[in-house]
Formats: C-alpha cells, sequence, structure tokens
C-alpha cells in the first residue's frame, strides 16, 4: 500500500522527522512506497531544492519515493495567510488523492511521530466491504461538542491518518458525491468550517462509508488544559501508541524558544494529576528522534 503525503517547503524538517521514526520503528520486512504530493504542474508547494533534498534523504533511508502532480483543484488555491488556518492546496490536495486514485493508500500528516507498529495501518482490511475510509475519531473537537451533527455520521474522525479504499469509493460513487458536496457549499446550501474544510466535507461524504481506527494509531498531543486527551501517562502505559499526532498549533518542529514556555505550561497543567514527566515525554522524544535523524543526515 502506499503512503501519500502532502506539505510545503515549511515543513520539510517535519516530513523527514515522520519518515525517519517510521524507518527506525518500521518491521524489517515492511517496504515504505511514498508519494509526496505536489500542487500543479509547477508543484509550488516545493522548491527545486526541497525536492532533491527529499530524493536524496529518501534514498539514503532506503525508502521509494515519486511525486504526484495534483490539478484537479487548481482553481481553489489562494496564497498562504499568516493566521492559523490551514493554506486552501493543503486542503485540497488529499481530495484530490482520493478523486484520481486507483488504488489503496494511507495518508499522512507530516506533524506526526511514528513509533512501533505503525506499519499495521498497511496490512488493515476493514470488515465491512462498504468501507472507503479509515479513521480515528477526533475526540477533541467532540469534547468541545462540534461534531454532532447528523450530517458527519455515527462520528467524526480526524484526518491526520486515514486509510482510503479504492474499490468501495469507487463502487459507492464517493467522487460524485464529493463534487456535489463541493458544490453545494459553493451554492451556501451547506454550511461547514473553513478552518477544517476537507476533513468536514471527508466526514459528510463518507458518513455512511467509514469504520474509526484504533486510537492508538493517531494519538493526539493538546496543550490546552482540561483536554480530554492530556491523560498522558494513561495514553503511554493503557494505549501505547502507535502514532503520536501534534495537533494545534504547538508543534515540536517550530523554533523551540516560542514553545519551551507553552510546554512548561502543559506541565502545569497537569501537574496535580501527577503527570508532569509524561506530559514533556512525548515532546523529548520528539527532540531526541530529530537530532539523530540530523546527526545522521550530516555524517551519511
Amino acid at each position: 500500500m502506499k503512503i501519500k503525503v502532502y506539505f510545503d517547503n515549511n515543513y520539510l524538517g517535519a516530513f523527514k522527522n515522520m519518515i525517519y521514526s517510521a524507518v527506525l520503528s518500521k518491521k524489517t520486512s515492511t517496504e515504505i512506497d511514498l508519494e509526496v504530493g505536489l500542487w500543479g504542474a509547477e508543484g509550488i508547494n516545493l522548491s527545486a531544492e526541497s525536492r532533491e533534498s527529499i530524493l536524496i534523504f529518501c534514498r539514503k533511508l532506503e525508502v521509494k519515493v515519486s511525486f504526484l502532480t495534483l490539478t484537479s483543484f487548481l482553481d481553489r488555491w489562494r496564497p498562504r495567510r499568516d493566521d492559523f488556518s490551514i493554506p486552501i492546496d493543503s486542503q485540497f490536495a488529499r481530495l484530490d488523492m482520493m478523486l484520481t486514485a486507483d488504488s489503496d493508500f494511507l495518508f499522512l500528516d507530516v506533524d506526526l511521530l511514528m513509533q512501533s507498529g505503525w506499519d499495521d495501518l498497511l496490512c488493515t482490511v476493514p470488515s465491512d466491504l462498504n468501507t472507503a475510509l479509515m479513521g480515528v475519531e477526533d475526540s477533541w473537537l467532540k469534547h468541545l461538542g462540534t461534531t454532532h451533527d447528523s450530517k458527519y455520521g455515527d462520528f467524526y474522525f480526524n484526518g491526520g491518518v486515514l486509510l482510503y479504499f479504492f474499490r468501495p469509493w469507487k463502487d459507492n460513487n464517493l467522487s460524485e458525491h464529493m463534487l456535489s458536496t463541493i458544490s453545494r457549499i459553493d451554492n451556501l446550501e451547506l454550511q461547514i468550517r473553513d478552518s477544517l474544510f476537507d476533513q468536514d466535507l471527508l466526514n459528510i461524504v463518507c458518513a455512511k462509508n467509514k469504520v474509526p481506527l484504533d486510537k492508538r494509531f493517531n494519538s493526539f498531543i493538546i496543550p490546552y488544559v482540561n483536554a480530554p486527551v492530556v491523560n498522558y501517562h494513561r495514553l503511554e502505559n493503557e494505549y501505547r501508541p502507535k502514532i503520536i499526532h501534534f495537533i494545534s498549533h504547538v508543534k515540536p518542529f517550530k523554533d523551540l524558544g516560542e514553545l519551551k514556555f507553552e510546554i512548561l505550561k502543559m506541565g502545569d497543567s497537569n501537574a496535580n494529576l501527577g503527570y508532569v514527566d509524561s506530559t514533556h515525554h512525548f515532546y523529548y522524544l520528539y527532540y531526541f528522534i530529530q537530532n539523530q535523524r540530523l546527526l545522521w543526515e550530516r555524517n551519511s
């Protein structure tokens, strides 16, 4: 099964950390076959230097990599804004991947840290033959009460880790359903959130054709006080995460000077629960793997 990703120059380091951690923790028999999305014929999301860096990096890791040109929604593109909203090309990239796919694939965000067992996803087969997408329920948005709308179906998944199955997608005419739903949104017949456009859309389109994944395949790390997913001690000792997902704006691959106070605040907010060490653990684990990767790149 191919792995598909999409990112821009600003996330090149995060991509490398994710792939490096995937190689470190994969089974010996697992072969990684990677497709990196390019926005349009010019591939404006990744510079020529970034593409060359990706090819060299993956070759040294013995990871098969190719580039996938995405053209279905080019008229949707607009420049990156300075606020926290997700760029329009990033949102529509994964939709293009599903619209034009001819086989099953695993879609991954790049703000992930892969742990032992992540590659079990590559041989996951849903028991329901109508399952077109599998993803982990978004417990944070559920906690906020923003995913209870019946249009999303029985549950609402997070789009950071998604298994796509081509045959049921095609048999259930979900590409046509996707395009007609986008038209309804454009015509203001259906309301969804701009910041979560593709995630909301896919949950609606696959309302009857999605199945939840085990939460260990997309375990959220989030810095907010009283979040339902900040019980890191329980996360580590009961769930044994296979994929760690740094959601929200507190990303470990951003400048540490800006992050250290946020990370300390995470510790403070959980101190009374006895989870101080565990709160910091996943960030420090990320830094350790990142430093290991940088040393490896320098010396290889």
